[in-house]
C-alpha cells in the first residue's frame, strides 16, 4: 500500500437527529439553531477524536460528558484516513500497467475532492511532494502543460492544511490505461466515464450517474489499492479443496472485517458436492487480490429459482464459519492473477463462485 493510515471518527449521518431530538424541549434560540445546523454542515466531516468533533459541532465550551455530548458521541463512526506522511512512489511495474491516468486529491477532513489532473508515473504523488518536500519534480510525469504559479501556490496552502490538522491526502486514481493516441470516439467515451466517476466520488446527483461505456476495471480506486492490485505477489498453490468468491466491495477502503464476512457468507451457487466437503475453505477475493480465508461450518438455502424453459433449478446457498488466520497468512493479500489466467474465458464467473473441488475449477 502506498498510504500509511490513521483511524480517525466521522459525523454520522444521524448526529442531526440525535441531537435535535435532545434539544427538541429546549426553547428555539439562535444557540440551539446554531448547533443544528453547524451538524447539519459538519456531518461526513472527520475529527482526530471524539474530543475535537464535540468541540466542533457542540461548541468549544460544550461539556464533554453532557447528555448531549454523548447523543453526539453515539453518532460518531470510526474510519480509516491517510496519516500525515509522504505517500510512497508506485513501483516501476506498477507505473507500467496504469499507463496515463486521470485522478483526484481528496481532502479528508471533509471527503471532498480539491484537484484533478492527468499524468503518468507518480504524478498523482509529486503535488504532496513538492508541497512537504524538497523532492525535485519530475516534468516528463506530467501530461499536457504543468499548473500555472497561482493554483499551485493555493494547492500548497490546501496541502499544508490538511497536514496541519494531523492527516494526510487521500489520492484517487480515476481512470488508468488511458491511451494519449486513441481513437477519437473512444477517446470521448474515456472522458466521459473519468467525469462520471469523479462525479460519483463527490456524490453530485447527475441523472447519468449509472455510469458511461467504458469498462470499470479500470476505473476509479484509491491509488494504494492500484498499487497492491499490481504489484502483490501472486499466491501459492492453492488449497484443495477450496472455493473462491468474488466480492467487489472487499476491495472498498472503508470495509470492515465485519462487513466482508458478511459480503461473504452469501449468496453462492454452492453444489453439494462443495457444500458437504466439512470446514471448505472459503478464499475472498477483489480485483483478483485475497481479502480475506474462511472455513465453511454450515450452509443454509436462503433462495432458489426455476429457469421457465429448462425447468433448470437454481439454488443460492449462505455458509456460517469461521476466519481461518493460518490460511489467511498465506493467501492474504496475494494475487490469483495466474489463477485466473489459466481459465479457460481467463475471466471470473459474473456469479462470482469458483469452486476448486479436485484441482480445476468445475464452473
Amino acid at each position: 500500500m502506498n498510504e500509511e493510515k490513521i483511524e480517525v471518527v466521522e459525523v454520522g449521518a444521524g448526529a442531526v437527529a440525535a441531537i435535535a431530538e435532545m434539544l427538541s424541549d429546549t426553547p428555539s434560540t439562535r444557540t440551539v439553531v446554531d448547533v443544528v445546523e453547524k451538524a447539519v454542515r459538519l456531518t461526513g466531516c472527520r475529527f482526530l477524536g471524539e474530543a475535537e468533533a464535540t468541540r466542533a459541532v457542540l461548541g468549544e465550551s460544550a461539556a464533554l460528558e453532557s447528555d448531549l455530548a454523548r447523543a453526539l458521541r453515539r453518532n460518531l463512526n470510526v474510519v480509516s484516513v491517510p496519516a500525515p506522511v509522504l505517500p510512497r512512489p508506485f513501483l516501476p511495474e506498477v507505473q507500467e500497467k496504469l499507463g496515463v491516468y486521470v485522478y483526484v486529491l481528496v481532502d479528508p477532513m471533509t471527503s471532498k475532492p480539491f484537484y484533478i489532473g492527468k499524468g503518468r508515473g507518480n504524478r498523482v504523488f509529486q503535488h504532496v511532494w513538492g508541497a512537504r518536500s524538497a523532492k525535485p519534480l519530475d516534468t516528463s510525469e506530467i501530461v499536457g502543460e504543468g499548473d500555472a504559479a497561482e493554483i499551485t501556490s493555493k494547492k500548497n496552502d490546501r496541502i499544508d492544511r490538511i497536514f496541519g490538522a494531523g492527516f494526510g491526502v487521500e489520492h484517487w486514481v480515476i481512470r488508468h490505461r488511458i491511451d494519449e493516441d486513441t481513437a477519437k470516439d473512444q477517446g470521448a467515451f474515456a472522458a466521459e466515464q473519468s467525469m462520471l466517476d469523479f462525479a460519483a466520488l463527490s456524490e453530485l446527483d447527475l441523472v447519468n450517474i449509472q455510469g458511461g461505456h467504458v469498462a470499470t476495471e479500470h476505473g476509479m480506486q484509491p491509488a494504494g489499492e492500484l498499487a497492491l492490485r499490481y504489484s502483490a505477489e501472486t499466491v501459492p498453490a492453492l488449497p484443495i479443496p477450496c472455493a473462491l468468491v468474488k466480492v467487489n466491495a472487499a476491495a472498498s477502503p472503508t470495509a470492515t472485517r465485519e462487513d466482508v464476512y458478511e459480503w461473504s457468507r452469501q449468496s453462492w451457487i454452492a453444489g453439494a458436492a462443495a457444500r458437504n466437503l466439512p470446514g471448505l475453505p472459503i478464499l475472498v477475493f477483489a480485483n483478483d487480490i485475497v481479502r480475506a480465508v474462511y472455513r465453511a461450518d454450515t450452509w443454509d438455502l436462503v433462495g432458489e429459482v426455476i429457469a421457465e424453459n429448462s425447468k433448470r433449478r437454481t439454488q443460492w446457498w449462505r455458509f456460517t464459519g469461521e476466519r481461518d488466520v493460518s490460511l489467511e497468512a498465506c493467501y492474504g493479500g496475494k494475487s490469483l492473477r495466474d489463477i485466473r489466467a489459466q481459465r479457460s474465458s481467463a475471466r471470473w464467473q459474473q456469479h462470482g463462485w469458483h469452486p476448486y473441488l479436485t484441482g480445476t475449477s468445475v464452473d
